[in-house]
């Protein structure tokens, strides 16, 4: 749902569109929401495979000592559980290493970007 974000531009550089990746994964792009009151994100729910690729999101953002948790984060994240979406990106020929390596030029061109 975010063109701009790193984990976009990765999928777009490992040669996958929008539409093979809704596709393979079942679904279609996230819905826009207004912002959330502090009581619906309350309420929200996840099962193991998203608490683990949460979990996961955490640890490569942390292993890249950044203090957010971004798209390239969720990528890795999915990519690092076991399950039908990680089945469908490698499907797709985009496995955690792929992704990592295509993230590591996009994170290194967006360093270069704010630096100039």
């Amino acid at each position: 749902a975010d063109p701009d974000g790193l984990a976009a531009k990765a999928i777009a550089a490992a040669g996958l569109t929008p539409g093979q990746v809704y596709a393979a994964v079942g679904t279609g792009p996230a819905p826009q929401v207004q912002t959330p009151d502090s009581a619906g994100l309350l309420e929200l729910s996840f099962d193991p495979s998203a608490k683990e690729a949460l979990k996961g999101a955490l640890k490569y953002a942390l292993r890249l000592s950044h203090n957010y948790i971004g798209t390239e984060h969720l990528l890795i994240g999915v990519l690092a559980t076991d399950g039908p979406v990680t089945e469908a990106f490698t499907a797709l020929g985009l496995s955690r290493p792929r992704a990592e390596e295509l993230l590591a030029a996009e994170i290194a061109a967006f360093q270069a970007r704010q630096a100039g």
